[in-house]
């Protein structure tokens, strides 16, 4: 998908010959942009800002596990897990955010990415 690529550039030569048409796009899966614990990959397939770690508004998705947006992750987050458990991705793709381990499905290993982050503030 082309949300998992960044654009990558060779060496300004490479870029700066006239046949050269199209950027080289390069992955990288473990990359943690906003050092928030999540890579860039899994924030971009979540929904969530992979270069912002905190949230600056109730309106700003940053932080993956904080679903309300007020910067701690506490059990209302969790409560957001509710009425999601076990419905399909494929079903309604705006469920991919609470998707964290990215298999299609918001269970309880979905629920348990929030466990290291119970409690903590984002900054």
């Amino acid at each position: 998908m082309i949300e998992n690529y960044r654009t990558g550039f060779v060496n300004n030569y490479f870029m700066s010959h006239p046949k050269v048409i199209q950027a080289v796009r390069i992955q990288f899966p473990n990359v943690d942009s906003d050092n928030d614990g999540f890579s860039d990959n899994l924030e971009l397939y979540l929904g969530t800002d992979p270069l912002d770690n905190c949230p600056d508004n109730i309106n700003d998705p940053a932080w993956p596990p904080d679903f309300n947006n007020n910067q701690v992750v506490n059990i209302i987050d969790v409560l957001y897990f509710g009425d999601k458990i076990n419905k399909k991705v494929a079903d309604d793709p705006s469920l991919k955010r609470y998707d964290f381990n990215m298999d299609g499905t918001i269970n309880i290993i979905d629920v348990l990415y929030m466990g290291p982050y119970m409690s903590k503030r984002c900054s």
